[in-house]
């Protein structure tokens, strides 16, 4: 009866314990949902028209008092998102396509919920960029110049420290110099948060991009006494290339490399690959990084950059600089994978970066 009574004992403990696991898991879970709604809920807020007016600027735009001349044409305008992605005391850019014969636009801010600003911008052809800048200094796949393409545009919008997190839109037309003007489109853009899922933070080492020649550079040598072969233009002793990201929207990135370039004089005369001195960098980027949830893209950005080697070097962005932006992001395997698509000479161009964890 005494062994009895302690096995049912034992099991009744078992089960309450059980289930107060269960309990507990589920509290743990609701929790963090709530936070993740609360989060979504804060950035599908609409931001109040007197923060859009005070705090957003287009440079060499003139801001004009009322409502935007009436649309009066149907001459070729598209705009390339339905919707997209702000980054905060940063801004976005506005993709569109149009005729080469385009002489400007105008923009309109207005909450998500329809109230339209008070005026517009004036915005000259001369400000629109056809090409993408180089984003940093680095030389990486993901910082490299990515042309656009024929008739395609962007407009950088800027914002000040006072936009909030939340969701606002903006409608946009464009003119020729006949005055032509085109049916406006709207787009809605939502200042995201900094940070993401812990599963993506930490510090992460550069491994391999894939395809995996993308890091390959050759260069072509021709010899004094006639014929050529190919070398490799940099012989690398040390490329070390590591990625932090921190659970409160923090990043940081340093390149730690140390090097040999191929001499071409020297090479030409022994017809074969001759290396000068060692040379060496080290370089530091910081800034801030979000994780757009229903898309699973990454978009960083750099505020500061500093030289570990010379400090008179160092520069600060005060309104950032767009590096990564809306590259899917993966851990697969325990390895972080970037992955960015765009259109390069009318084809689709794929990289990947892949990352171990340190």
């Amino acid at each position: 009866f005494m062994k009895t009574s302690t096995q049912k004992l034992g099991v009744m403990l078992m089960v309450f314990a059980l289930i107060y696991s269960l309990q507990s898991c589920s509290t743990s879970d609701d929790s963090t949902e709530e936070e993740s709604i609360e989060e979504t809920q804060e950035e599908q807020a609409s931001i109040p028209l007197a923060d859009l007016e005070s705090g957003i600027s287009i440079p060499d735009a003139a801001y004009i008092a009322g409502a935007p001349p009436s649309p009066n044409s149907s001459i070729l305008f598209k705009i390339n998102t339905d919707g997209q992605s702000g980054y905060l005391n940063t801004g976005y850019t506005v993709p569109f396509t149009a005729n080469d014969d385009i002489a400007g636009a105008y923009l309109r801010i207005l909450e998500k919920d329809g109230e339209t600003a008070g005026g517009y911008f004036d915005i000259p052809a001369s400000s629109f960029e056809e090409k993408r800048p180089l984003r940093t200094k680095k030389e990486n796949e993901f910082a490299q110049h990515k042309l656009l393409e024929e008739n395609d545009y962007e407009i950088n919008v800027k914002f000040s420290n006072t936009i909030p997190v939340g969701t606002f839109c903006y409608e946009i037309c464009i003119y020729d110099s006949d005055n032509n003007i085109s049916q406006p489109s709207t787009v809605c853009v939502t200042v995201e948060e900094w940070g993401g899922p812990e599963s993506l933070t930490g510090s992460w080492l550069f491994d391999r991009y894939d395809p995996a020649n993308l890091d390959e550079d050759r260069t072509t040598i021709n010899c004094n006494t006639g014929g050529s072969f190919e070398a490799d233009y940099q012989l690398n002793e040390k490329e070390d290339w590591v990625l932090t990201l921190e659970s409160n929207g923090n990043y940081n990135e340093v390149y730690d490399d140390v090097y040999r370039t191929i001499d071409y004089d020297a090479s030409a005369a022994d017809c074969e690959a001759v290396y000068g001195d060692t040379e060496s960098y080290k370089e530091q980027y910081l800034g801030k990084w979000t994780y757009n949830a229903s898309q699973k893209t990454i978009s960083i950005v750099d505020f500061e950059y500093k030289n570990l080697l010379d400090s008179s070097e160092n520069e600060t962005y005060e309104n950032g600089i767009l590096y990564v932006e809306n590259a899917l992001v993966e851990v697969i395997s325990g390895e972080l994978v970037l992955t960015e698509t765009y259109i390069e000479d009318g084809r689709e161009v794929t990289v990947k970066g892949i990352f171990k964890k340190q």
